[in-house]
């Protein structure tokens, strides 16, 4: 097999495997691993555990070692499958990473001849990450180590950082410990993880905190297994060594996957050969305590094939939820896709994307406006999102809460009250005021017409403000309206650029037009006040009438008591008493009896005029200048009047989605590519082939 040869990773390697595992690496060559979590072994321990010493063990790769210096980055390393035997060794950058060190970082990329050339090139790429200082701390980067060959197994194992307790004297980074934790948190919590949790045997195993860890991400401890190192330090027949046996065998900490126990080199068997190291590990276990373990619980060799048949199951278990996240993601990316549109790199393209979007934005607006709500854009009545787009309901509602607003805000002086003929002290006063100011040729207790229209101005004022408030309201929700419309037919940026340079010019010009038809409706109110309006000359009566009423009720009242023992009313049997006492009652000053008279008509003209003026407030203003025109703010003619340039800054398509819709597409083709690959091994499975 040349200089790559290794027999270590034999173990690995079985019938059974080969058909599965060969499936995953299709889909890690295919780069579906940068979209979902794909099963792999992840190393983890306290600092100095001797991780990278069970890593050695597992893949027979020599890793440098050094007792005063512990691995300082996450080293991924990718066992494939391949007729062509390779390794390869580059750094993937951090998001943190600016995008020049980002660039710097991954022009560290080599192809390896022997692995002898491997401890010198990871001592290279700390020198590249700036860790070969003391005091550097660690790196949130990933040294990456791809090895193919067509005796490779296809596997996946990740040494990572030891968790930190306590900083060395020459570790003076504040955030070292956060970035460890961090890290080696983000590669626990995959729940497509296998975690390989190294315990010391140095250390009390109520102090080692990545115990602490596995149970955060694994509670119930179905993805871990556990691994004993460094039992050689132990003494024979100790408290401790008694604890760690009982550990060994699953009792304390308990995992799923069970527990394994290896004896690594140490500082004086460092520089022996792989199979010295091994006769050493398991002339050890064949003495004292450890004989009494089973024998699949010890050593290098029974951990490959315990890592391999774990490994395996893991996978198998994974398979269904690999699938569901697979087509989740497909899913969110057909979407994406779908929200980009169309290609449009052309001027032809262009047009025709404008063209196809306004027809269908001409059709939903014009179904919104008159109350047809069978389009999709409009949802369901359940979610609050499709009561705003249902905008002939807004429309109405609106014009419902101005008319209410009016009827009970739109006066400026109360003219009902406790005065006067059931008039308020203001409005009398006020009136009066108006009336001996305004003398023109009428007699002494009559009053000008022309006194209507000017009070009427005066008590009419507010609707100017609230009609103006009004109309910019409905507009807003117009323009947000056609705004929604459009957002669901285009991508954010030909949204944008159709608001800004079609839509919105146009949406001006409405509440110009809308405005100004407000304000010949404000022009009316300045002229002499005219209705031919029946309900006039009614009001008046009725206002009258129902004072008479009023002063009626009360002499009736007051002549025939009730007679409570009798149950019956009794009065004066001459009805000219009666007569007399409803008319005896005289305004004797001219001006407040003229005042009274004149408040009857301007609130009698004041109810025709407030109804006219809503009316016409919601035909002429909001439905003539903005609601029937809505649809046309982007329609298919306006489309095709457009000049080349104006479609070209509109519909024409940025650099920035030109390359995401190439990553969607290249992303939605791995995914269903990656998808039939799992459900064609899932149906092997289910029918036990």
């Amino acid at each position: 097999m040349g200089a790559f040869e290794t027999t270590k990773l034999s173990a690995l390697r079985s019938e059974e495997q080969l058909s599965l595992l060969d499936e995953i690496d299709k889909l890690r060559r295919s780069g579906i691993s940068d979209h979902v979590s794909l099963p792999q072994i992840a190393v983890c321990g306290d600092q100095s555990s001797g991780k990278s010493s069970c890593l050695e063990a597992i893949s027979g790769i020599p890793f440098p070692r050094k007792d005063t210096l512990c691995t300082r980055f996450a080293t991924e390393l990718v066992l494939r499958k391949s007729s062509v035997e390779s390794v390869v060794v580059n750094i993937v950058p951090s998001q943190q990473r600016s995008k020049k060190e980002s660039q710097e970082l991954a022009s560290f990329q080599y192809t390896l001849q022997s692995f002898d050339e491997l401890p010198e090139l990871i001592e290279s790429a700390k020198i590249v990450l700036g860790l070969d200082k003391p005091g550097s701390g660690f790196s949130s980067d990933i040294l990456r180590i791809e090895i193919s060959g067509p005796t490779r197994p296809h596997l996946t194992v990740v040494d990572l950082p030891g968790l930190i307790h306590a900083k060395n004297d020459d570790e003076d980074d504040e955030d070292v410990e956060e970035v460890v934790s961090e890290l080696v948190y983000s590669y626990m919590r995959r729940p497509r993880t296998i975690v390989l949790a190294v315990v010391s045997a140095l250390n009390d195993r109520a102090l080692q905190a990545v115990l602490k860890r596995v149970k955060a991400v694994d509670p119930h401890g179905r993805r871990t297994m556990g691994l004993i190192t460094k039992p050689d330090t132990l003494f024979k027949d100790s408290e401790s060594e008694r604890n760690f046996v009982k550990l060994a065998l699953n009792e304390g900490t308990h995992f799923r996957l069970g527990w394994h126990v290896l004896r690594n080199r140490d500082f004086h068997t460092r520089d022996v050969t792989t199979p010295e190291r091994d006769r050493i590990e398991e002339e050890f276990f064949s003495q004292g305590v450890w004989k009494t373990l089973p024998r699949e619980i010890l050593g290098v060799a029974q951990l490959r094939e315990r890592l391999s048949k774990v490994l395996l199951d893991h996978i198998k278990s994974e398979l269904p939820a690999l699938i569901r996240e697979i087509q989740d993601i497909l899913n969110e990316s057909l979407q994406a896709l779908t929200r980009l549109g169309d290609r449009r790199g052309t001027a032809e393209q262009q047009r025709l994307y404008l063209l196809k979007h306004s027809q269908h934005f001409t059709t939903i607006c014009r179904a919104s406006c008159d109350g047809i709500y069978e389009d999709s854009f409009f949802g369901d009545l359940a979610s609050g999102e499709s009561r705003t787009r249902r905008f002939r309901a807004v429309v109405q509602n609106l014009n419902l809460a101005f008319a209410e607003k009016v009827r009970l805000e739109g006066h400026q002086v109360n003219l009902r009250g406790n005065g006067l003929e059931g008039k308020s002290d203001e409005a009398i006063s006020w009136v009066r005021d108006i009336l001996i100011s305004s003398r023109g040729r009428e007699l002494p207790g009559t009053f000008s017409p022309m006194l209507i229209g000017d009070l009427f101005r005066v008590q009419s004022k507010p609707w100017e403000k609230m009609s103006k408030i009004h109309l910019q309201d409905v507009w807003i929700r117009a323009r947000k309206h056609v705004e929604n419309i459009l957002s669901t037919l285009m991508d954010a940026e030909a949204c944008m650029a159709s608001l800004m340079h079609c839509v919105d010019p146009l949406m001006e010009k409405l509440l110009r037009t809308a405005t100004n038809e407000m304000d010949s409706l404000f022009r009316d109110r300045h002229r002499q006040a005219i209705t031919y309006n029946h309900y006039f000359t009614e009001n008046v009566q009725k206002i009258s009438n129902g004072r008479y009423e009023k002063r009626l009720l009360e002499v009736l009242t007051q002549m025939f008591p009730l007679d409570y023992t009798r149950n019956q009313r009794t009065g004066p049997e001459d009805l000219s008493a009666v007569c007399a006492a409803i008319i005896s009652r005289t305004i004797p000053d001219m001006d407040t009896r003229a005042s009274i008279e004149l408040l009857d008509h301007l609130e009698a003209f004041y109810k025709v005029a407030m109804k006219t003026f809503v009316d016409n407030v919601a035909v002429q203003v909001i439905e003539a200048s903005i609601v029937n025109n809505l649809a046309d703010v982007f329609n298919p003619l306006a489309v095709a009047q457009m000049t080349s340039e104006l479609v070209s800054k509109i519909a024409a398509e940025s650099q920035e989605n030109q390359t995401q819709r190439e990553q969607l597409e290249r992303k939605i083709h791995i995914l269903e590519e990656g998808l039939d690959t799992c459900k064609r091994h899932a149906s092997r499975h289910t029918l036990g082939i």
